[in-house]
């Protein structure tokens, strides 16, 4: 996980939707 100094609400929230698609794909794949 990369350490922001100033944790934006954008950089949060486009983490979180990465996260959301990469768990998504992982689905899929199995």
């Amino acid at each position: 996980m990369m350490h922001w100094r100033e944790a934006s609400p954008e950089a949060t929230r486009f983490v979180s939707f990465f996260a959301a698609v990469e768990s998504d794909l992982g689905k899929a794949t199995v």
